[in-house]
């Protein structure tokens, strides 16, 4: 379960640092044709992807950038019916409890047995004085 919940904080971090900084896809196109794509950097052209040259004007670079413009801003325009809310209210509240609820399963050592002992060698080793 803390697995999960490390996981779980570690993909928000992510999203968010990704949502904040943006991400920039750049493709190369060679006759109409989607070469290569990458993201953060230039794509490969087709010279050093392939090693041959194209002829001019068959070749074409596009940068596309995709970020979130302003994060406090919310232009959500939801029309939910009350029984779906206090449906989702109610399974919010179910995760929350799985996930924050501490672990109250017995260890799995607390469950062993020792073996029966076949003979009590203590006392067949004493000697007892009558």
């Amino acid at each position: 379960m803390k697995l999960l919940k490390n996981i779980l904080h570690y993909a928000l971090t992510l999203m968010l640092l990704i949502a904040t900084t943006g991400v920039t896809l750049n493709k190369h196109y060679c006759m109409g044709r989607l070469k290569s794509v990458a993201v953060f950097h230039k794509a490969e052209s087709c010279k050093t992807k392939f090693g041959w040259e194209c002829p001019k004007h068959c070749c074409d670079d596009q940068q596309e950038e995709y970020k979130v413009e302003d994060l406090s801003k919310v232009n959500h325009n939801y029309d939910f019916s009350p029984e779906l809310q206090l449906i989702s209210v109610i399974d919010y509240a179910v995760i929350l409890d799985e996930l924050y609820s501490e672990d109250t399963d017995k260890p799995q050592y607390l469950n062993y047995k020792p073996p029966l002992i076949d003979q009590n060698i203590p006392v067949q080793v004493q000697s007892f004085l009558l």
